[in-house]
C-alpha cells in the first residue's frame, strides 16, 4: 500500500469516526502525550534513585523524591485509566453506531446486489469496520512510541554502535513476521468470511426456522446437519489454527531473538561497570533504554500491521455506502397524480452474471384502477417483470414509466409509497398479528379491524389466547400460535391492503388455499381493491373472470393481451390452459 493511500485511508478512519462519535477522538489524543511519557519516567526513575543511593544522599531526601515521583506517576495512571475508560465508553458507541449503519446500509442495497455473494461477503467484512476505533488507538499507539524514540535516542546513539545494530536485526526480524502474517491474513481473509456467512445460516435455521425443524425431524436429518456444520467449524478451526501456529512460531522467534540481544547487551553493560566506566545506575539507564526502544520499535510495526487490515475493513465499508448512495437518487423526483399509469417501454432483462434474457422486448400498459392477471407457465417471465416493476432489479434494456416518469428517477422512499406486493415467498415475523399487519407505532383500529372481517380472519382472531396480540411462532412468547398456510398468507395480504397503496401486487397470492376459499378471496380483494390498480400473478385461472385484462407470457414474451371472453375467442395458450384446468374441477 502506497504512501499516500495509507494517509487518504488514515484520513477516511478519522473522518468516519469524527463523524460518527467525535468524543472518542477527543478523548485519545490527551492520551498520546501520557502513553509517551510513561516509558521514559519508569526509565529514569531507577537510575535517579540508584544515583542517590550511591552518592550517600540522606534517607530522608530520597524518600521525598521517591515520594514526588510515585506522586506523579499516581497522577498519570490515574488519568490514563480516566482516559481509557471514557475512551472504551465511546469506543463501545462507535461500535453500536456504525452496525447500525452497516445494517441500515444492507436494508437499502437493492436487491441484485444483495444476492450477489461477493456483496455478501463484503458486508460479512464490512461488519468489521465496527473495529475501526482499534485503527486510531494503533495511531495513537504509532506516534506515543515515535514520541518515546526521539526522547530516548540520544541515550542509544551515546552508547557503542552495536547496540544499535542489535536493535535493528530484532526490529529486522520483526519486519518480517509482521509482513508473513499481514500477507497469510489477506489471503485468507474471503475465506473466513465466507465460512463465517455459512456457519451463521447453519446456526439460524437450526434455531429460528420452524420450517427447517419439521423436515430435520421427519427425515432424519440431524446427523446431515451435523456434519454439515461439523465441516465449516473444522475449516474455520483450520484456517485460525493455521493462524496460530505461523503467530506463535514469530513469537517464539521474536523471543529468541530479543532474548540474545538482553544477554548481549548485559554482558556488555556489566563488563563496562566492573571496568569502572559506568555506574549500576547507568547500568539500568542504558539497559531500559535499549529495551523500551527495541519494544518500541516492535509496537511500532505491530501496530503498522494492525492499521493495514483495518485499511481493509473500512474500504469495505466505504464500498458498501456508495453502492447505497449511488443507488439513491438525488432527484427525488415525486409522483405528484395519485393516477397511475405504468409503462413498459420495449424493457428486455437477464440476470447478473448471466447473457440469458428471461424477458424480451416487453411493451405494456397498465392504466389506472385497472385489474391485470399476469398468467403462464412456470420460467415465462411473470414474477421476473413485478421483481422489475418493484425496482429490485433493473431492466438490462428498457424503461418502465409511471405517469411517463422513469421508475428509477424517482426516489425509493416515495416510491415504494405507491406499491404493495404479497410474494410467493412472502415472509411474516415472529411478532404479533397485529404488528405484522400495520408494521408501524401508530395504526388505524378501525381500518385494521375492517380489513380482518373483509379477509374472515375475526373468527380465527378471537379464538387466539391474546387475540389479534397473539405471537406468531413462539420465538418470543410461551404463548405463540402456529397459523394454517391459508391463515398466514391471509396476514400477508391484509398488511398489502393495510398499507394503502395505489398499486398492489399478489403473487401466487392464493397457493394454499382450496378452489372455493380462492375465487372467494379474489372476489374480496377486487372489492377491497376497486380504486387501485391491481396486478395478480397465478397459474390457476379462477382469477381470469375477476380481471379487466389478461397478459399471457411464455418464455419471457408476451404472446396474448385481453380479457377473458377474447383470448378463449383466439383458441391459443389461454385457451389451451384454461380449457386443462377446467377439466380438473370438473
Amino acid at each position: 500500500m502506497s504512501k499516500k493511500n495509507r494517509l487518504l485511508s488514515l484520513w477516511t478512519i478519522v473522518k468516519i469516526i469524527w463523524d460518527t462519535n467525535p468524543l472518542f477522538i477527543i478523548f485519545s489524543i490527551p492520551q498520546i502525550f501520557l502513553k509517551s511519557i510513561t516509558p521514559i519516567i519508569l526509565i529514569y526513575i531507577p537510575k535517579e534513585v540508584l544515583e542517590l543511593i550511591e552518592n550517600g544522599i540522606d534517607y530522608d531526601i530520597i524518600l521525598k523524591k521517591v515520594l514526588i515521583l510515585g506522586v506523579v506517576l499516581l497522577l498519570i495512571n490515574f488519568m490514563n485509566l480516566y482516559l481509557k475508560n471514557k475512551i472504551d465508553l465511546h469506543s463501545n458507541i462507535f461500535v453500536k453506531k456504525i452496525k447500525k449503519n452497516i445494517g441500515t446500509s444492507s436494508m437499502k442495497l437493492n436487491l441484485y446486489d444483495l444476492e450477489d455473494t461477493e456483496m455478501q461477503n463484503r458486508i460479512q467484512l464490512a461488519n468489521k469496520a465496527s473495529e475501526l476505533t482499534n485503527s486510531l488507538i494503533y495511531i495513537q499507539n504509532i506516534i506515543a512510541n515515535i514520541i518515546t524514540i526521539i526522547s530516548l535516542s540520544y541515550i542509544a546513539i551515546s552508547l557503542n554502535y552495536i547496540f544499535i545494530l542489535l536493535i535493528f536485526l530484532t526490529l529486522s526480524v520483526k519486519i518480517y513476521t509482521v509482513i508473513v502474517e499481514y500477507k497469510h491474513n489477506i489471503k485468507i481473509r474471503n475465506k473466513l468470511s465466507e465460512n463465517s456467512r455459512f456457519v451463521e445460516y447453519l446456526f439460524n435455521i437450526s434455531f429460528y426456522n420452524n420450517g427447517t425443524a419439521k423436515e430435520m425431524r421427519l427425515n432424519n436429518l440431524q446427523q446431515w446437519y451435523y456434519n454439515k456444520n461439523k465441516k465449516y467449524r473444522n475449516d474455520m478451526v483450520n484456517y485460525q489454527l493455521k493462524s496460530f501456529k505461523l503467530n506463535a512460531f514469530h513469537n517464539i522467534l521474536t523471543e529468541i531473538v530479543l532474548s540474545v540481544q538482553s544477554l548481549i547487551v548485559l554482558l556488555h553493560l556489566a563488563d563496562l561497570y566492573i571496568n569502572g566506566l559506568i555506574s549500576i545506575a547507568d547500568v539500568t539507564l542504558y539497559f531500559n533504554t535499549i529495551l523500551t526502544l527495541t519494544i518500541c520499535l516492535s509496537t511500532i510495526t505491530n501496530q503498522f500491521c494492525n492499521f493495514n487490515a483495518q485499511v481493509l475493513n473500512v474500504n469495505d465499508y466505504v464500498y458498501l455506502k456508495n453502492i447505497v448512495y449511488s443507488s439513491i437518487n438525488e432527484n427525488e423526483t415525486k409522483i405528484e397524480n395519485r393516477k397511475i399509469n405504468i409503462e413498459f417501454d420495449n424493457v428486455s432483462f437477464a440476470y447478473p452474471n448471466t447473457d440469458k434474457f428471461v424477458l424480451k422486448n416487453i411493451n405494456l400498459n397498465i392504466y389506472n384502477n385497472e385489474k391485470l392477471a399476469f398468467v403462464g407457465m412456470n420460467g415465462a417471465g411473470k414474477t421476473t417483470l413485478v421483481k422489475l416493476l418493484c425496482k429490485f432489479y433493473k431492466p438490462t434494456e428498457g424503461t418502465i414509466k409511471i405517469n411517463n416518469i422513469d421508475i428509477w428517477n424517482i426516489d425509493n422512499n416515495e416510491y415504494y409509497k405507491l406499491i404493495s406486493a404479497v410474494f410467493q415467498d412472502f415472509s411474516n415475523f415472529a411478532f404479533s398479528i397485529k404488528d405484522n399487519i400495520i408494521m408501524s407505532e401508530v395504526y388505524n383500529e378501525q381500518k385494521l379491524y375492517d380489513i380482518i372481517n373483509k379477509l374472515e380472519l375475526q373468527e380465527v382472531i378471537a379464538k387466539l389466547p391474546n387475540g389479534i396480540e397473539s405471537f406468531l411462532t413462539k420465538q418470543f412468547s410461551d404463548e405463540g400460535i402456529e397459523l394454517s398456510g391459508g391463515q398466514i398468507q391471509k396476514i400477508a395480504i391484509a398488511r398489502a391492503i393495510y398499507k394503502n397503496t395505489q398499486v398492489i401486487i399478489l403473487d401466487e397470492p392464493t397457493s394454499s388455499l382450496d378452489p372455493l376459499a380462492e375465487s372467494e378471496i379474489y372476489d374480496k380483494f377486487i372489492n377491497i381493491s376497486n380504486n387501485k390498480t391491481a396486478i395478480f400473478i397465478s397459474h390457476r385461472l379462477a382469477i381470469s373472470s375477476f380481471v379487466d385484462r389478461i397478459i399471457v407470457f411464455e418464455n419471457g414474451e408476451i404472446i396474448e393481451d385481453g380479457n377473458h371472453d377474447k383470448l378463449m375467442n383466439l383458441k391459443g395458450k389461454y385457451y389451451e390452459m384454461y380449457s386443462k384446468q377446467s377439466e380438473n374441477y370438473n
